[in-house]
This record gives C-alpha cells, structure tokens and sequence, in this order.
C-alpha cells in the first residue's frame, strides 16, 4: 500500500521506531507531544507494515475522533477499505464482510458493546488513541480492550501518565502484560516514588525502551512560539461577599468532621464545585442563588475579546462548564460577535471545525474543554483562552494545542483567566505538582509527585 504524504524528519524516525519494534514482537507508546502527527505516522506504519489480504487493523479512540482519523486514512492511505460502522446495526452488517477491509475504526463505546463479536477475530494491528480511557485496570474499557487479539499493539497518547504511575502501569497491560508485574506488587514496589528519585529513575528505565516521545521544543523547530500568559481579576463587592459565604460555609462544615470521615470529602467536592462557579459566573449557582450578581470574569472576556478581535486575531475560547457557555452566548449576540460552537452534544464536529477555519467572518470559537479538547485542527486561530483553570495541566495543554500545532504561521497566545484571592490561585499551584507527575516518570525522573489526594482538596478551602 503506498501512502500518500511527506513525513518530517522526526516523523520518519518515528514510523522507523515503530517497525523495528513491531517486528521484534514488542507492543510500544508513541508519546509524542499534541499536534506532531502520531495519527500520520500510525498510518505510515500501517501503509509499509499491511499487505493485501492481511488481517484487518483495528484503531480503537474516543468516539469523537472517529471521523477524524478516517479523514485522515482518506487522505494518506486512500487504497485502504475503510470501515467506520455508527450504529449497532451498521455493526452487525460489518461482521461478516470484516475480512474485507483493511482498517476498522471504532470508538471506546463501540468497542465495548461489540466485544463478543471482537473476540471472534484477530487483527493484524490494534491501535489504542488517547489511552487514557483504559487507565482505570478494572474499567469495562479496559478490560475489553485487553481482550482483543491482535499481532501488533500499539498505544498512541501525549499524555500516558495523567495522574499516577497506576495509569501507565494499566497502558504496559495491555501492550506487554506482565512486562510491571501484578498491579499489587507495582503498587507496593512503587509506593514511595513521590519521594524516591531512584524509584522515578527505575521506572523511567523501565518503560524508556518502549516509548518514544518528542516535544514540539525537541523537533518542531519551525512551529512559531506559544505565547502563555495568566490574566487576573477582581470579584465585584457583591460577588465577593457570595463567595466568602459559600468558602465560610464549606469551612465550618469540614469542622465538623474528622479525617476519616467520608462524608466530609463530598462537602470538600461540593464547596470546591461552588466556589469555581461563583468565579466563572455567580449564576452557574444551583437554584438561582447567584442570579443578579455580576461576573468580572465574563466583564474580562468581553474585554479582551474585543481586543483581540480589533487586531484580526482568532480566538478559541474554552471551558469546562457548557452552562458557562450557554452563559456567554447572549452576552456575544448582544455584542454582535459571530461565533462557533462545540460541546460533547454536538453531532456534526468536523463541519463546525470547517466554517471556523475557512470563514475569516467568525473570529470566535466556543468549546467545552471535554469535548474540544482533543483531535480539533483549528490553526486558522492564534489566541486560545482557558477561561476557568483546572488541577489537570495536561487538559488544558491539549487545548491550547488545537492551534498550536503543525500547520501554524503564526505565534500563538494562550490567556488563562484567574480571579484573584480565590480557589483558582490555589489551583494554579496544585497544576505545577501535578505537571511533575508527568515529567517524573515520562520526561525526566528528577521531578516528582502524586495524585491529587483529599488533603490537597482541603488545603484549597483553607485561609
């Protein structure tokens, strides 16, 4: 099969890794930083590695880059017979033609709920995207991916460690089972590394055989720079005053509580929760107990919207409340402002995707961080905003890297909107522990950290 495109230099090193370890019967990470193209270099494998008749490939992704990578097997593999089955009874007419096709892609969903037809077949390849759906080792995802038989596996993610060795430890059982012994023995040999620099090391030497990952910084020389930059506010009296009585009353509940009991962790939860919607908007608020009271972050939006958009820039604007969007929709027609949407309910992605990018009339793009955050190419904008932080440093990175990605001219800026004196100063600081986690073990074993625990939940509510 011939594929139909012009590797870069790094992206040929890449496939070269990928045959000589699939050749060599081990299973591999391809852990390349967001936007380097581990979806061409899949393909390119598969082009050199899958000959006519060979058993179909499988790639197995989240069910809203289905369309995406048969988008791309379209433009760089087009002698393949492509199947991507939607519903269940597109499914069940594919099972006995299956033998036809050269890939098969199906979603984390789709995967599952045909999981006893899967295992009547063997697959020449099996691709996980964004493996951390499988991170969880008891989840269903999890466990019916592991069961899948297949000749090769390969796992493509730029994040493969979010939150704790355990992640990586369920991604190696899949692609080498027993490679990290039992999950038990991993988890009591590993139990100290947050403070063990020889642990990190041990297992950073470990896993370093099978993982191959590059930074933009490494390898994309060409990719203009990211501008990041944190844009702080002031609440409103009245928004101030709020908020002081929601943090008081979580304070006084968590008094009342001891260490172990459970029940003070869902008081942590639900104050945190409440806190976070009185700095994105007061009106987010259950019951109608913030309407009325202004937002100075929305104020802060309109603001540097206006700004940005005065000197022809692009803006992507997320969050990870769709209510806070619904929020801003009326502010921006109020405004006259055109925008885009997305969020995890809309159905026709790609053509939002299109309109955004090829008209320069839309300056906006809203999305939710969940739904947005992945497998988007959106480099006609070069300004992306994070307007409500989280504890996860690798969400939002995958967001600013819907832009910042092969193909952008020009450099990118990602604003994140803080209020200031508030929970989301606090979070900025657990985002920085929880970057370590990633470069303790992934990148170089001299950070370190663990995931984030209920005492890190509380340290939020304190003075």
């Amino acid at each position: 099969f011939k594929f139909e495109g012009t590797l870069r230099t790094y992206q040929e090193e890449g496939v070269r890794f990928l045959q000589y370890m699939t050749d060599r019967n081990s299973n591999v990470i391809l852990a390349d930083e967001m936007g380097l193209g581990k979806t061409v270099q899949l393909l390119a494998l598969l082009a050199s590695r899958k000959k006519r008749g060979m058993a179909p490939a499988l790639i197995v992704c989240p069910a809203s880059l289905t369309e995406n990578w048969a988008r791309e097997a379209g433009r760089f593999v087009p002698e393949f017979k492509v199947a991507v089955p939607g519903d269940g009874t597109e499914r069940n007419a594919l099972w006995k033609t299956l033998p036809e096709y050269d890939l098969l892609i199906l979603s984390y969903a789709a995967a599952r709920l045909s999981g006893d037809k899967l295992k009547h077949y063997s697959f020449s390849f099996v691709v996980l995207d964004e493996a951390q759906h499988i991170k969880n080792p008891g989840s269903s995802n999890a466990k019916n991916c592991k069961s899948i038989d297949a000749a090769h596996r390969i796992v493509l993610t730029g994040t493969p460690l979010e939150n704790s060795p355990e992640d990586l430890w369920s991604i190696f059982d899949f692609l080498q089972p027993g490679m990290l012994g039992s999950l038990p023995a991993f988890r009591r040999y590993y139990s100290n590394i947050k403070n063990d620099l020889q642990l990190q090391r041990d297992l950073a030497a470990r896993i370093a055989p099978f993982v191959k990952r590059r930074t933009k910084a490494m390898v994309a020389t060409d990719l203009p720079p990211k501008l990041e930059r944190t844009v702080y506010c002031t609440m409103e009296p009245e928004q101030r005053a709020l908020y002081n009585a929601v943090l008081e009353e979580g304070r006084k509940q968590l008094r009342k509580l001891s260490k172990e009991d459970s029940r003070g962790n869902a008081t942590v939860f639900t104050t945190l929760l409440r806190l976070r919607q009185i700095c994105c908007h007061p009106a987010l608020l259950p019951e109608g107990e913030g309407k009325g009271v202004p937002s100075a972050k929305m104020e802060l939006l309109l603001e540097l919207l206006h700004e940005h958009f005065d000197s022809n820039h692009k803006v992507l604007m997320f969050s990870q409340f769709t209510s806070l969007l619904a929020l801003a929709i009326p502010q921006l027609e109020k405004e006259e402002i055109p925008f885009e949407y997305l969020d995890g309910s809309t159905r026709n992605r790609q053509q939002r995707v299109d309109h955004f990018n090829s008209d320069p009339a839309i300056p906006l793009f809203l999305l939710s961080l969940k739904a947005g955050g992945t497998g988007l190419n959106l480099t006609s904008a070069d300004t992306v905003i994070i307007y409500d932080p989280w504890w996860n440093p690798a969400v939002e990175l995958q967001a600013a890297d819907r832009t910042h990605r092969i193909g952008q001219t020009r450099a990118v800026s990602s604003l994140k909107l803080v209020v200031r004196d508030s929970i989301e100063e606090k979070i900025l600081a657990l985002q920085e522990k929880k970057q370590e986690i990633f470069d303790s073990v992934i990148d170089s074993p001299e950070a370190a950290a663990n995931a984030l625990s209920i005492e890190e939940l509380r340290f939020l509510l304190e003075a």
